[in-house]
């Protein structure tokens, strides 16, 4: 659930580029790994990644396969 999280927040983190008419086209590839990182910093509260560093540690390892 926190990958999916982290993914649609690297899509929205991409779109706003596109909405501020800095790149002529939505990005088609999947998000990098430091774009998928930052969506998943986006998408959670320190809270929660304080008290989920395990889980946290998890869908870091999933990002890392999939994106790297």
């Amino acid at each position: 659930m926190l990958y999916d999280a982290a993914l649609l927040q690297a899509y929205v983190n991409g779109l706003f580029d596109y909405a501020r008419n800095e790149a002529q086209t939505t990005p088609a590839a999947k998000p990098s790994y430091e774009e998928m990182a930052s969506g998943l910093k986006s998408a959670v509260t320190l809270q929660v990644r304080a008290s989920q560093t395990e889980q946290i540690k998890r869908v870091l390892d999933i990002v890392k396969r999939r994106h790297m």
